[in-house]
């Protein structure tokens, strides 16, 4: 086993060597190599680039002094008079010459005349020759070559004496100084020219191998022509040359043009031979490392193994783990060593280890909250005891369910489960509600979890049932505290209304003792009081219901004027009568989007503190009393808001301000006034709820409050509520100024006889049979018995022994389409809906008026459109 072991290490070493070092080497050298190679290409290439710029150069730069002068010949009289001159005989040709020469840089100068006279020439440069080619077919500048030199040619059409006349002038470019350009930039020029389908030399600088110029035609470029440019390679007089072959412009003949460079066949191979000699001491070295690693590295390590072998089967069995042997002082003999102490802290840390997860998994199976692992495709991986609640009765939670088929409740979360686990964000979902078996309160957590690289996420369930329920329970006793402040202006403006009833009673009654006459006049008076009374007590006892009651969260479009009117009436009736109540802009039209029940709570609750502040809280020395301001403005200025709201905002606020000339507070009781239980008061005066309710409030309602306080001066709060955004006119029901008169049979059931016969008379007065029963049995009873004739059941809900909702189901069972509606002097609560909910056809509340029962009940028995 460890023959093998040693082996492959040995050659994994070895493998790893190669690819590590020598291969990357050899790599290296080879790019090297073909880099050298390929700078010297490029290096040629450049060369022979340069030379062929430089042979273009010496032709363009002569045919551009031929050109140039061309011009200036044109109109030079000087140079005319002195060709007359010669054609005339009058002067030499010399003289000619050495003008053209001195003004135009001319080696030449030929005249010819057809049919007048001889031809004629002169040059100082070279000489006449039978060989000697100086035609020009054409007037314009060209090049040619003869006698050894390339010759710039320009010749001139004149008329002397009216017959034609050919002058012909140029440049001689000496051929031998090509050669000696040649030696000095280190390449070779030649001219080839195309003659009869062969492309031949007629000048070049190369050298044969005596020393001598190639002669003309020696050389045979195999060349197809048309292009401008090629690069070639061949061997010129035995020796491999680089060539580069191009097109030369403005020659008489089909002339080309090419330069070319002795390749250096040494540079190549000795380069190659370094390398290849570079290569093998590499491989050389590999094969002694080899030998050395096995010696000196594979076959110590191999006899570790062996031991680290046996230290591993003792870690899996739980054993004690054994010391390996230390056999040398070497760095194998201290990897030894070490690892003997690794592998005694590693024991001890195995078990620190499972005790910690052992620990961790009691903590995870006792936490109250329910905690599920799912993995990406939302699978079960782990979950706690609490969770097992949670199941669906049939199922069992296991791994690799899927967490909605073990829970279906939580089906509705499927897309943020799979949202959290791909987008790795949080979610949180607070007060859900969810029913297994009885209906409670959740908050759902979803987070992503990673863990040994397989995605997921964690569900957090969390029962806040109870809390809620305690929230609830605190915020009631906060609306009793608020309502028993205020019990004694209450019993006092009751008093009030009942002094107004009973006094025209009595006024009535002594009347009618003393049959003393009572107009109709003064009826209807004494009914407009008692009328406006009970109008009075009504809505007093409708805000307190309202204010008492429990109810979930409302939102809808609150008249935020409405709100303060009914706040600051209570105040007046409730308050120390010391203390001077102001409203400020109450006839706003702006509406804000809140509960309309809460928003009272929340101007109550200031209100009272600030009537505390101006007199129960002033000291002994001091007269109670002062201003109490409630203002609303409808603009706030961005200013106002910079530090509550963020720029994006684009909603639009208004202010409520809540303002008294009390006590004031410091700065370090503003810092704590938002707190739970935390009071300024007296214990018996209040429980310390009353700010954190109004705080937590406004924040449901999207907005926030501040405090303004100086000690002694008083206090104000400002609330910044958001503006209600779809603005509509308010639909304000009135009751109906006459009887709606009709004809039927109605049951009337109420357990209070004075209401019971003020209903039978209102009905009867409005045209309507009537059936009294005293509670919910003997309606069933009367019910059962004339069936047939009652067409509408007015019902009482709060009744002893049967209510309201269990004789309406009776009443159901008995006729399904029974028509009821339900009366009570509660408000419009969640009670009332449910029975509307369950088919009661409509609601009234009392007290009633004539007018309002008889539209009620004429809507119920005769409108098909009859909205519950």
């Amino acid at each position: 086993m460890f023959g093998f072991i040693k082996n492959r290490l040995l050659f994994k070493l070895i493998l790893l060597f190669i690819l590590i070092v020598f291969t990357p080497i050899c790599v290296v050298t080879y790019f090297v190599y073909d880099l050298v190679v390929e700078n010297y290409n490029e290096t040629v290439a450049t060369s022979l680039k340069a030379g062929e710029n430089y042979v273009t150069t010496i032709f363009d730069r002569n045919l551009d002094l031929i050109s140039a002068n061309r011009i200036k010949i044109r109109d030079d009289f000087e140079y005319r008079s002195k060709l007359r001159s010669l054609i005339n005989g009058e002067v030499d040709i010399r003289e000619l010459y050495t003008y053209m020469k001195m003004n135009y840089g001319f080696d030449f100068v030929s005249i010819s005349q057809i049919g007048t006279g001889p031809d004629m020439f002169y040059s100082e440069t070279v000489k006449k020759t039978d060989g000697l080619d100086l035609g020009n077919e054409t007037s314009q500048p060209e090049i040619n070559y003869t006698e050894n030199n390339f010759v710039a040619l320009l010749k001139i059409s004149e008329n002397i004496n009216g017959n034609p006349v050919f002058v012909t002038v140029g440049k001689i470019i000496d051929g031998n100084n090509f050669i000696e350009f040649s030696k000095i930039l280190n390449f070779d020029f030649t001219l080839f020219e195309k003659h009869d389908g062969k492309t031949l030399n007629r000048f070049s600088t190369i050298f044969d191998e005596y020393g001598f110029i190639l002669a003309p035609g020696s050389i045979l470029l195999d060349h197809p022509g048309g292009e401008e440019r090629l690069m070639i390679e061949g061997k010129i007089s035995s020796r491999n040359r680089k060539i580069l072959v191009f097109k030369l412009d403005n020659f008489r003949n089909n002339y080309s043009g090419a330069v070319s460079i002795v390749e250096n066949q040494n540079y190549i191979r000795t380069a190659k031979k370094h390398f290849t000699i570079l290569m093998l001491t590499f491989i050389g070295l590999t094969l002694v490392l080899g030998l050395f690693i096995r010696n000196k590295i594979v076959n110590p390590i191999s006899e570790l193994l062996e031991g680290i072998g046996n230290v591993s089967q003792q870690i899996d069995s739980g054993q004690p783990i054994e010391a390996l042997p230390i056999t040398g002082n070497d760095e194998i003999g201290r990897l030894a060593d070490e690892y003997n102490r690794m592998s005694s802290s590693l024991g001890r840390s195995f078990a620190r280890i499972k005790y910690l997860q052992n620990y961790l998994l009691n903590i995870f199976e006792s936490m109250p909250s329910a905690m599920i692992a799912v993995d990406n495709n939302g699978k079960i991986t782990q979950w706690n005891r609490s969770a097992e609640k949670y199941k669906d009765p049939d199922s069992v939670l296991k791994k690799g369910e899927e967490i909605w088929k073990a829970i279906s409740k939580l089906g509705v979360y499927k897309d943020e489960l799979l949202r959290v686990i791909n987008e790795r964000g949080h979610i949180e979902m607070y007060r859900e509600p969810f029913r297994n078996g009885e209906k409670v309160n959740l908050n759902i957590h979803l987070f992503p979890l990673i863990a040994n690289g397989v995605k997921g996420s964690v569900i957090r369930i969390d029962d806040i049932t109870e809390l809620k329920k305690k929230e609830e329970q605190l915020r009631q006793a906060q609306k009793m505290e608020t309502i028993g402040t205020l019990a004694g202006g209450i019993a006092h403006d009751f008093n009030n209304i009942l002094s107004g009833i009973v006094g025209v009673v009595s006024i009535l009654k002594y009347k009618l003792d003393k049959n003393l006459e009572i107009t109709k006049e003064q009826l209807t008076e004494y009914l407009d009081i008692m009328e406006q009374s009970g109008r009075r007590a009504g809505d007093i006892v409708q805000r307190l219901l309202t204010l008492s009651r429990k109810q979930n969260t409302t939102m809808e479009k609150v008249d935020v004027s409405e709100v303060l009117i009914h706040i600051i009436k209570i105040c007046s009736n409730t308050f120390d009568k010391s203390i001077k109540i102001e409203g400020v802009n109450l006839d706003t039209v702006s509406s804000i989007y809140a509960d309309f029940t809460q928003l009272e709570q929340v101007i109550l609750n200031l209100a009272i503190n600030a009537s505390h502040a101006m007199t129960i809280m002033r000291p002994a020395d001091q007269q109670p009393g002062g201003v109490l301001t409630i203002e609303v403005s409808d603009y706030v200025s961005d200013s106002e808001l910079a530090g509550y709201t963020s720029p994006d905002n684009v909603n639009e606020y208004l202010k409520i301000s809540v303002k008294d000339t009390g006590v004031g507070m410091d700065r370090v009781i503003i810092s704590q006034i938002f707190e739970p239980f935390f009071s300024t008061k007296d214990k018996s005066m209040g429980t310390g709820l009353g700010l954190t309710i109004v705080y937590n409030i406004i924040q449901q309602f999207g907005g926030f409050i501040d405090v303004d306080s100086t000690p002694g001066k008083g206090t104000e709060f400002k609330m910044y509520l958001p503006k209600y955004k779809k603005e509509a006119e308010t639909d304000r029901r009135r009751d109906s100024v006459q009887v709606k008169k009709s004809s039927g049979t109605i049951l009337v059931v109420d357990d209070e006889p004075v209401l019971r016969e003020l209903a039978r008379s209102m009905l009867m007065q409005a045209g309507y049979e009537v059936i009294l029963a005293d509670d919910g049995d003997t309606g069933i009873t009367a019910y059962k018995e004339r069936e047939y004739e009652i067409d509408l059941v007015l019902l009482d809900m709060m009744m002893p022994n049967k209510n309201g909702r269990e004789t309406f189901d009776e009443l159901k069972k008995i006729n399904k389409d029974v028509k009821v509606i339900m009366t009570s002097g509660f408000t419009k609560d969640k009670r009332v809906e449910d029975v509307l909910k369950a088919g009661v056809s409509d609601f009234i509340q009392k007290p009633y008026t004539i007018f309002a029962l008889s539209e009620k009940v004429h809507k119920v028995l005769f409108d098909e459109n009859n909205d519950k």
